[in-house]
């Protein structure tokens, strides 16, 4: 199944390839600019938590960064679904007209926008609980894999939306079954992005070069997830068709 994705992926790299590098030339002016290497959802939950554990201007602190992870979210949605759109197309062998992708874009975006938030809170809420097990030097493994499991189960969720024209419940509660049934599939890619993330926090003199290289591995490889994802939607729905 990886090489039947891979074949669709480098088909249509063409069209994918302006967003991976808009993500990359994001990521590495969040990595000028404050030194992380991860400016993402997961990074500012990690930030609200630690500012809940800090009483020192704690409820500006927690409003500061609600208020950039909502932003982020409004924003990162408007790209996503936009790429997730463009994926459709190429998975479904449709010719890529980015005018029309947006405009299309545009009817799923309140749903995904909603979806989004909600997952949101759920990795919350996972991050939150599992960081009871950082405690102890032979449990801190433990939250990491939680986190990464349940980031799992809920990547099909925004291609499921997008593939089914779905509403918000159904993209959660079916895009979560697509996810334990692939969930091996799914999570064996998303270690890779998680392992390529410990080298670059690791890594203490990271250039923006060498920064923006293990970047550039890293979203192709997230995009490759997302157009996973939508494969086996398809892959689903045409065997629902046959039985």
């Amino acid at each position: 199944m990886y090489n039947e994705v891979w074949q669709k992926y480098k088909k249509g790299f063409k069209f994918i390839l302006p967003f991976i590098l808009l993500q990359v030339i994001f990521e590495g002016v969040g990595f000028r600019r404050t030194g992380d290497s991860n400016i993402d959802t997961y990074t500012l939950i990690k930030e609200i938590g630690t500012s809940m554990a800090n009483s020192i201007g704690l409820e500006n602190a927690i409003a500061n960064s609600t208020i950039w992870l909502v932003f982020f979210l409004f924003v990162s949605s408007l790209f996503y679904i936009f790429l997730i759109v463009v994926i459709k197309s190429i998975v479904n062998q449709r010719p890529i007209n980015y005018k029309e992708n947006f405009e299309e874009s545009i009817d799923y975006f309140t749903r995904y926008f909603g979806v989004n938030i909600i997952m949101t809170i759920i990795l919350a809420i996972v991050t939150l609980v599992s960081g009871i097990f950082i405690i102890s030097p032979y449990t801190v493994l433990i939250s990491p894999i939680l986190i990464v499991s349940m980031d799992t189960l809920l990547k099909p969720c925004g291609a499921y939306l997008v593939y089914y024209n779905s509403s918000i419940d159904e993209a959660l509660s079916d895009g979560v079954k697509l996810g334990k049934d692939y969930f091996w599939r799914i999570i064996f890619l998303s270690f890779i992005i998680t392992f390529i993330n410990i080298l670059t926090n690791a890594s203490t003199n990271l250039n923006i070069i060498t920064y923006s290289l293990m970047d550039l591995l890293k979203v192709s490889i997230k995009f490759y997830i997302l157009m996973f994802s939508m494969y086996i939607c398809k892959r689903e729905d045409v065997l629902n068709r046959k039985k």
